[in-house]
């Protein structure tokens, strides 16, 4: 009827207001979440759901029924047999909700059946964002580069066959990132060097995918900065500063968030301090909450922040417990 059909209508719109124009993003989802209310269950009501948990998370941190909504999400999508939809829910319940509660390599296997599931349905938009944000994962948890230089260039491949540009754009991102880390410098040409780092930013910024934008820029600030180029990495941040508003809800503001404060201290030193003081309340909140994902984080942070204001005592031992806590956790990187 005119209501279901409404509703595939809203949901197909919701990857791009999702990825690109944020500003209508709720009023699309939270419409398309009434019309499943009211008239019942389809298939695209997962993805009604799942993005409304992303909308609660990032923009209002609501947590609870951030959880519950994309919760209920993969509930439909499992129980009716949607199949097709179980990456859309299994994507936003982990990386915009369960992120910010459990390990990120304990729910590996949730995305991991809806992946297989939805692949052998043959939907290939949200199975490619989970491709991606694997990939995008692995990067910040330290993944070993030599497997890592293995399988990226064949999944950015398939997701160009697929036609899913995004997914290919931010693989393509985590691939020339990996590549810049492994030598040690930041000169990027993608595509197997056909392509220069400016023209591949012009096509995403031409594509609208500020998303992938906002993560080149972002992994571009901390290989430098793990390469000593402090200078750099702050006007790679600066950059990214301009589409961080497309991460709502997502786990790499943390990431975000922890580089720039880093980054502030090694600029100004101790004067620095003062200006990071929204950073450093925001990871403690989170390292409250989720230690295996951002406690190795605060105690960096806080580490650097006593080795400025010259406590010779505190900061050795906060930089051992952040050694610590980063290899539990399996944040190798850091």
């Amino acid at each position: 009827d005119e209501a279901r059909m409404a509703l595939r209508l809203l949901c197909a719109l919701i990857p791009a207001q999702a990825f690109i124009d944020l500003e209508y993003f709720p009023i699309v989802v939270l419409r398309g979440v009434n019309l499943s209310l009211e008239k019942g269950h389809i298939p695209e009501s997962v993805t009604a759901y799942s993005s409304a948990g992303m909308i609660f998370s990032g923009h209002l941190d609501d947590l609870d029924l951030a959880h519950d909504l994309c919760g209920l999400a993969l509930e439909i999508s499992e129980r009716k047999g949607f199949a097709a939809q179980r990456a859309a829910a299994a994507n936003f319940l982990t990386v915009t909700v369960r992120c910010w509660f459990e390990s990120i390599r304990e729910t590996a296997s949730i995305v991991d059946d809806a992946f297989l599931a939805s692949m052998e349905a043959g939907e290939f938009e949200y199975t490619g964002f989970i491709r991606a944000n694997k990939a995008t994962f692995g990067f910040w948890m330290g993944d070993p580069l030599d497997e890592v230089l293995q399988w990226l260039p064949e999944e950015r491949d398939l997701w160009i066959e697929r036609g899913n540009l995004l997914s290919a754009n931010i693989i393509a991102t985590v691939l020339e990132a990996s590549k810049a880390l492994a030598s040690g410098e930041w000169d990027l040409h993608f595509h197997g060097g056909a392509e220069p780092e400016k023209r591949f930013l012009e096509r995403c910024l031409d594509a609208d995918q500020h998303w992938a934008i906002c993560l080149h820029h972002v992994l571009e600030a901390q290989v430098l900065m793990m390469c000593g180029e402090e200078h750099a990495a702050l006007e790679a941040m600066a950059k990214a500063k301009e589409s961080i508003g497309t991460w709502a809800g997502f786990y790499g503001v943390a990431e975000y968030v922890m580089t720039r404060a880093l980054l502030q201290l090694r600029a100004r030193g101790a004067e620095g301090i003062p200006t990071i003081g929204e950073a450093r309340a925001s990871l403690a909140r989170w390292a409250r909450r989720c230690p295996a994902n951002f406690e190795h984080a605060r105690l960096l942070l806080e580490a650097e922040v006593a080795r400025l204001e010259g406590d010779h005592t505190r900061a050795p031992e906060l930089y051992e417990a952040a050694i610590d806590q980063a290899r539990r956790a399996q944040f190798h990187h850091w």
